[in-house]
């Protein structure tokens, strides 16, 4: 009896008091599940009827480049390009179309140069947020084959096989 308490006890201080990394990564999880949800959100709201061709365009423009640029930002991990991605995501493309939605037709008419301002700056964003990747990467290639060529080539140097 005295054993089962123990390990009952040890068993409810997990559950309350979960260890840093495990709780860690299920924040991460969690995170990653709303980002998602944001994303399918953001893909609906896109095809609003309150929308006219030109901004339904330019947003799904935008939202199928953040769909395509989150796999490769969380595998960044925490860094700045990362949060941006998700900020985009979660925060700042549903910020700027749900009030914009919410409007009359008519006031939506009169607000629709802000929305498209509002919206080719966060194109200028993502084009950008792009960019940064490429740069990482060009530069992550050209680490990885300036050290395959030195490491093989002075193996081949000093009568190591070719394999």
């Amino acid at each position: 009896m005295p054993l089962s308490l123990g390990v009952a006890g040890y068993l409810l201080g997990l559950s309350l008091f979960p260890p840093e990394r495990e709780y860690a990564e299920w924040e991460e999880m969690k995170e990653s599940a709303n980002v998602q949800e944001r994303l399918a959100y953001l893909k609906g709201l896109v095809g609003h009827p309150g929308l006219d061709q030109t901004l339904r365009e330019l947003l799904s423009q935008i939202t199928a480049t953040l769909e395509a640029l989150l796999p490769q930002s969380e595998g960044m991990k925490y860094t700045e390009t990362r949060y941006t991605v998700r900020r985009l995501i979660i925060h700042d493309l549903p910020g700027l179309l749900d009030p914009y939605l919410r409007l009359s037709p008519a006031s939506r008419e009169g607000a629709r140069p802000q929305l498209l301002g509002a919206s080719r700056d966060l194109e200028r964003e993502v084009k950008d947020l792009l960019a940064t990747i490429e740069a990482k990467d060009m530069i992550e290639l050209e680490r990885k084959a300036v050290f395959i060529a030195r490491k093989y080539r002075h193996d081949l140097l000093k009568g190591g096989s070719s394999r």
